[in-house]
This record gives C-alpha cells, structure tokens and sequence, in this order.
C-alpha cells in the first residue's frame, strides 16, 4: 500500500508521530531490519525512539530518490495497525466520522490516537483527511511548544476536547531535562560497558586461539610422526611390489617385442590406406575446382537474364539434432525437392560428421542418388580429451564461392555462426533462405533470410 496523499509532502515530524504511536516494537524491529545496512547495531540493541528514527530517516531519504518501497512498508504496517478504526470511519456518516475524530474514547492514549490520525488521513472523503491533518498539526504544535494538553475543537457541538499532546508526559519542562540528561549518561555509560566487554571478549578469543595453535602445533607434530612411520612401511611394500614386477616385465618384454613387430605391420597398412584417402581428397578438390571452372565458364557465357538456379547447403550435424526430436532421420531427397520449389538446382551439398564405414558408404549413396554432394569430416580428438568436428567455415567459404553465380543459396541450418554470410552474400547479388527445425533456430538468422522454410515432420524418415 502507498502513502496517502495528505503525507506525500510531509516531513519527518508527522511520519515520526504516527509510527512511533501506532506500531508495536515488533513492527519497528522487523522494518528496521529489513533496510538495515549490513554493520548496523541489532534493533534490539537499540532504544525505541532510535529505531523509529532510523525507520523513518532511511524511508524518507529513499522517498527523495524516487524510491518509494521502504515507505510504502511502514504505510501497509501502519494500515494493518489501523484496521479497527478504519472499519469505525468506514460506518458513520462524515458528520458522525468528523465529530468521532475528537470524541473517540481512544484519543487520549497514544496508540489508538495515531491509529485514529492514520485512519482518517486514509479514508475517502477528503473532509476526513482535512480533519486528520488539522489534528496532526496540532498535536506537532503542542509538543514543540511543550504544552501537556491540547484542546482539539468539535467539528459539529463546538465543544472542545483536551487531550495529552503525545509529544510529552506530564511532567514540567525542568523534569523532563533532567530525564533526558539522566538518559544521555545512562546511554554513555551503556557504550562504556559494551567497549570494556568487547575489548575483553577479543582478548580473551585471542587467548583461546594462542591455546589452540599450541595443541594443533602438537597434535600436527604427532600426525606427521605417525605419517612418516606409514611411509616407511608403505616403502618397504613398494619396494617388494616392485621386484616381483621387475620379474613380471622381463617375462612380458619378448612378448611385446612380438607384439611390436606386429603392431608395425598395422601402421604401415595405416599409412597405405591413409595415403588412399588423401589421395581420393585431392580428387575430389580437384573435381571440385573443375566444377567450379566450367561452372563459371558457363556463367561468363550466359545471357545476363538467365536464371542463375539455386545452391543447397546442408549443415548435417544440425538438421539431424533436430529430426531426432521427431523420432527419426532427415529426408534429405524430400527436402531437397521442398526447397527447390521447381526452382533450378546449381549444386546441392551436404556437410556431415561420421567415421568411416559401411553406415556412412551408405548415407553418401542414398544423398548421391538425390543429386546431393556429400562432403565428410572425422571427429578430431586433442590432448585435453576434447573433440571438434564442425563444418562452419567449410559451408561458409563454399557460399562465397557461389556469390554472384547463383541466384539464390539455402542454407539449412539454424546455426547463428552464418549470420555474417546473409550481407556478404547479398552484398554481390545473392539472396539467402535459411530452413531449420522450430526451437533450433536463431531468431536474428530466421527474421534476416529473404525466406524461411521451417522444417517439421513430414521431412523426417522413421528410424
């Protein structure tokens, strides 16, 4: 609940009353801890009077600021405290609620005169809330001018009331200083006896930790004693351990002498099938480049209005993330004839992760009997056990490759990493379509592509 209207300009004084009279020293302790700073005393190290008065400071600085929460804590506080008389205004006529204000019994006391104060300046009508504030002020009045009583008129009977001013007891002024004078002594010698106890408590924490260090100092001292006399065991059974696997390795070294020779064996038929490999790569790639040369060949000769055709580039690894969640395997023949759309195809290629095999001999045929190229890596495996086999940068310099020689490329993937290529591609007269499954799909990719195809299940193959 915020404050009322009538209390947004207020200053301190007025806060200061009505907390200090309607709330209990539960409510003051709870608000005081909430916006306490984290080296604050206790609330309950702390008089009444100082705990209302840092409530109160700190809501109304925050209030300065722009930050209304901490007043607006002690405002449902004070509402909470207030519901009795807020039902008993609630009831009467405004006649009967203005009149009550200076006839209710509870006045004359403290809590429920505040309670009556904060009722009335949060009622509806503003006639209340006038009233409320008239009462207010002069109940500030009488305690700055250290009046015992202040006389409140009656809105209707004209009859006066005289109530306690709540701002002081009945005692004179030269009373009331000597009271206070007494507290500010108590309160020092308070302080004085909290220094003294805290100073000996330190000495008496450094003591207890001198005492400690002393029997850790011992205790360590007989810990490594028992330490060095299990190592001394432990070593005589190592070195026990150690002969007969001294023993063990001299019957094992023919046997691995065999299995080198062996092993030798393998890695020169390793080094023959891996220089088969390298040598299908460079078929490949120089495959590839003549493509490209009688791809452009063709482009340097064609008309400038014939179409240019479409470049489809699948991103394996993510589509089939993605069609996993279906159930099952991308239908790349389908797919391709989806993105097409009729549209002439320039080159379809396909960017997969597998190891060799017969699963992935039969992956690329199915792909190569749908016109799609397939391009493989191999997982690599570094020092530190982590692995990386990705085709981002592959898929990406194969775009550019087709910048300005093919109409439209298509990148099937929801990999934000192929943002960039979208401009560059544009920049020298391709336009780029993205596809990709829902969920997977870069939102910046998806709303920047000059057309997006989502996938969903019809593109998918049961597995």
């Amino acid at each position: 609940m915020s404050a009322p209207k009538r209390l947004r300009g207020a200053g301190a004084a007025e806060w200061l009353l009505l907390t200090d009279g309607a709330l209990g020293r539960d409510d003051l302790n709870k608000l005081y801890q909430r916006h306490a700073p984290p080296r604050a005393p206790s609330a309950h190290r702390l008089e009444r009077a100082q705990v209302v008065g840092a409530v109160i400071g700190h809501a109304l600085a925050q209030a300065e600021r722009g930050h209304f929460d901490a007043l607006n804590e002690v405002s449902q506080r004070l509402s909470k405290r207030s519901r009795t008389e807020s039902s008993l205004l609630a009831q009467l006529e405004l006649d009967d609620a203005l009149e009550r204000l200076t006839t209710y019994g509870g006045m004359r006391f403290k809590k429920q005169r505040a309670r009556m104060l904060w009722a009335a300046l949060c009622a509806e009508p503003e006639a209340l809330n006038d009233a409320g504030m008239r009462i207010l002020k002069t109940l500030l009045d009488a305690a700055h001018s250290g009046q015992d009583k202040v006389e409140l008129p009656a809105p209707k009977s004209g009859v006066s009331r005289s109530l306690p001013s709540g701002a002081s007891r009945p005692q004179d002024s030269a009373e009331l200083g000597k009271l206070r004078h007494n507290l500010k002594r108590k309160t020092a010698q308070i302080e004085t006896l909290r220094q003294t106890i805290e100073t000996l408590q330190a000495e008496r924490a450094s003591e207890r930790g001198a005492e400690r260090r002393a029997h850790e100092a011992i205790d360590q001292q007989r810990d490594q004693q028992a330490s060095e006399r299990a190592q001394i065991q432990q070593l005589k059974t190592q070195l026990k351990a150690l002969r007969e696997t001294h023993e063990q390795a001299m019957a094992r070294i023919g046997a691995l002498e065999e299995q080198l020779t062996e092993e030798q064996a393998v890695r020169a038929q390793a080094a023959s099938d891996h220089e088969k490999a390298l040598e299908a790569q460079r078929a490949e790639a120089l495959e590839a480049q003549r493509d490209w040369q009688r791809e452009r060949a063709a482009l340097l000769k064609r008309d400038e209005t014939a179409t240019q055709g479409v470049v489809v580039l699948f991103d394996a690894a993510n589509l089939g993330a993605g069609a996993r969640r279906f159930g099952g395997n991308v239908n790349f023949p389908a797919l391709l004839e989806r993105l097409l759309e009729r549209r002439s195809l320039r080159r379809a290629v396909a960017f997969a992760v597998a190891p060799e095999g017969v699963e992935r001999e039969r992956f690329a045929a199915s792909l190569r009997n749908a016109s799609i190229e397939v391009r493989w890596k191999t997982k690599q495996t570094f020092a530190d056990g982590t692995t990386k086999a990705d085709w981002d940068v592959g898929l990406a310099v194969t775009a550019m490759q087709w910048a300005g020689r093919a109409g439209t490329v298509i990148i099937a993937s929801g990999d934000g990493d192929f943002l960039p290529l979208i401009p560059a591609l544009k920049a020298l007269g391709t336009e780029v379509e993205v596809a990709g499954w829902p969920g997977r799909l870069n939102q910046t990719l998806a709303e920047r592509a000059a057309r997006l195809i989502t996938l969903d299940q019809h593109d998918v193959i049961a597995s």
